[in-house]
C-alpha cells in the first residue's frame, strides 16, 4: 500500500521520518510529502492509497482532513467535522452534552472557564482583557494561555507552546501545550508572545493532569492506561486517592469521560484525550484529533503501557 505521510516543517524532520520507518516494517511504501509546499498538486500525482496526518496545527483544525475528504483520499483519523469540533471546547462540551441528553445519561465532565480572541482582538482590547480575565476567572491568578488556532482551542491540541517566545519567562507545560502566567507582567508577556496567533486564556486548576488515549471508532473503540503528564508513565491510583478502592473508581470515571467524549465528537481511529482530576471531579483540558506520536509522546506511552506500538497500531488501521 502508497501511503504518503502529510507533515509540517518540523515534524517532517522530528516524527514523520519514524513514522515511515514504521510502515515499511509493515511492508508498505511511504513517503513524505509537506503540507507548506504544493501539497495538492503532490497528492493529485501521487494519488496514495491513504494518507496518515502528521502535521502539527494544520493536522488538527480539520483543513487537512477537509482537503482529503474532498479529494476522496482516505486518511488515518477523524474526520474534517470531528476535528474542528475537538479544536473548540466550548463546541466540545456542547456535543457531549446533547450526547448525554440523547442516550439519557448524565456526563460528570467539566470544562474550565476559558476566552478565545483572535489575534486583531488582542492588538486593540490588551489591557481590558488583562483586567477581564483577572475579573471573570474564578481564581484569577495563575492562567493557562495557549496558542489559538482561527479563535478555536487547537493549541491545546497541537502543543504550539513548545515554540512560544514567552518559554523562556513563564513556566511551560510542554507536554499539554500552555504558558502558565502566575502574575500580571508574565501575563503580559504570554499575551505579546501570542499576538499574530491569537490565544487563549484559561481558569488554572491544580490537580493530576492526565492524557487518555482512546482507539478505534464508535462503541468498538478502547481506552489505554491514562498518563500522569508528569511522569510521563501510567496514573498511580494513589495520587488519585489514599482509598485503593475509591481510586479504581477514579480511574474508571477518568477512562469513561475520554470514551465519552470521542464517541460524543464522533472521532475515528484514534484520539487523545487531556484530562485534569482536581480532586473532586475530571475536567476536560483538550483534545487531540492527531495526537503526537513521536517516543516521548503521551500516546506513545501509552500504546507502551498496553503492549503495543505506534508503528502496529498504524499499520493495524491501515490494513483495515
Amino acid at each position: 500500500m502508497n501511503i504518503a505521510i502529510l507533515a509540517d516543517k518540523q515534524t517532517a524532520v522530528s516524527e514523520a521520518p519514524k513514522l515511515v520507518t514504521a510502515f515499511e516494517k509493515g511492508e508498505h511504501q511511504a513517503e513524505i510529502l509537506r503540507v507548506d509546499q504544493p501539497l495538492m498538486a503532490a497528492l493529485q500525482a501521487k494519488r496514495p492509497d491513504i494518507c496518515c496526518i502528521a502535521a502539527g496545527t494544520q493536522g488538527c483544525a480539520g483543513m487537512l482532513q477537509e482537503m482529503l475528504e474532498f479529494m476522496q483520499i482516505p486518511f488515518l483519523g477523524s474526520g474534517s467535522q470531528a476535528c474542528r469540533l475537538s479544536a473548540d471546547e466550548q463546541l466540545s462540551m456542547f456535543s457531549l452534552r446533547r450526547y448525554a441528553e440523547a442516550s439519557e445519561e448524565e456526563s460528570t465532565l467539566e470544562s474550565l472557564v476559558s476566552f478565545s480572541v483572535s489575534s486583531e482582538f488582542l492588538s486593540v482590547n490588551k489591557e481590558a482583557l488583562i483586567e477581564v480575565c483577572e475579573e471573570r476567572i474564578p481564581g484569577g491568578c495563575p492562567f493557562e494561555v495557549l496558542q489559538s488556532s482561527e479563535g478555536g482551542m487547537a493549541g491545546i491540541a497541537c502543543k504550539t507552546a513548545e515554540t512560544c517566545e514567552a518559554n523562556k519567562a513563564n513556566k511551560v507545560d510542554e507536554e499539554n501545550g500552555f504558558c502558565k502566567v502566575a502574575n500580571r507582567e508574565e501575563f503580559e508577556a504570554a499575551l505579546e508572545a501570542y499576538a499574530q496567533t491569537g490565544c487563549v486564556v484559561r481558569q488554572w486548576v491544580e490537580g493530576v493532569r492526565l492524557s487518555v488515549s482512546v482507539l478505534g471508532t464508535g462503541w468498538d473503540a478502547h481506552v489505554l492506561p491514562p498518563i500522569d503528564t508528569k511522569t510521563m508513565a501510567p496514573v498511580k491510583l494513589d495520587s488519585l486517592s489514599g482509598d485503593e478502592q475509591v481510586a479504581h473508581a477514579i480511574r474508571s470515571e477518568i477512562e469513561r469521560c475520554a470514551f465519552e467524549i470521542c464517541l460524543a465528537l464522533g472521532m475515528r481511529d484514534f484520539a487523545l484525550v487531556n484530562l485534569i482530576w482536581d480532586g473532586a471531579q475530571v475536567r476536560l483540558s483538550g483534545i487531540e484529533a492527531v495526537p503526537s506520536m513521536k517516543e516521548t509522546s503521551s500516546f506513545a506511552a501509552a500504546c507502551k503501557a498496553a503492549g503495543l506500538s505506534v508503528g502496529g497500531v498504524l499499520n493495524h488501521l491501515v490494513s483495515l
